[in-house]
């Protein structure tokens, strides 16, 4: 059997509170956590600040339950990010898994990305690089996390969103 371009909806990201978990910000470089309504999307804001975490990570993670066990290697995460400059972007991130210290990073660079506006970011499932005990059951995920990458822990950067969130099935991919 193939499917042709399913997807799955891992956060319409129009909410801070599910029933398996809230979002919240990762770290102390990361302030300011609000919804954004977006013409037609809604996303996830928050800012960068050079605080005492130290990193040139700013983002936000929840709680969740996820099974992504039916995907395939070349199945699409896909996320829309969007920052109102670049200047000091390296890339934005999705993070999947059991923990923060365990989980798998997808990163899309923000050379591809246009700044002050919603961004497709797409890469494929197995592209991800596993950190800690990386995920071995991917029937049961309980951690998610999304966010920018900056060149330097000093920058700085307000009003950074990520939107929605979801799996996109490769275009006849054999299941």
């Amino acid at each position: 059997m193939y499917k042709r371009n399913e997807r799955l909806l891992l956060d319409p990201m129009t909410t801070l509170t599910h029933a398996d978990g809230t979002w919240a910000l990762r770290g102390t470089d990361s302030l300011n956590l609000g919804l954004t309504a977006a013409p037609l999307l809604g996303g996830i804001e928050f800012d960068k600040v050079d605080g005492a975490a130290n990193t040139v990570y700013a983002g936000i993670f929840r709680t969740a339950v996820i099974d992504l066990s039916g995907c395939d290697a070349e199945d699409r995460l896909v996320w829309l990010a969007n920052a109102k400059a670049q200047t000091n972007l390296v890339s934005t991130w999705l993070r999947l898994g059991t923990s923060a210290a365990n989980y798998v990073h997808w990163s899309f660079l923000v050379a591809s990305m246009t700044a002050g506006r919603f961004n497709l970011c797409s890469v494929p499932i197995g592209n991800g690089v596993p950190a800690g005990a990386g995920v071995s059951d991917w029937s049961a995920l309980t951690y998610i996390s999304a966010g920018f990458e900056f060149a330097a822990e000093g920058n700085a950067l307000a009003d950074i969103i990520i939107g929605q969130i979801s799996v996109r099935a490769a275009f006849f991919s054999q299941t």
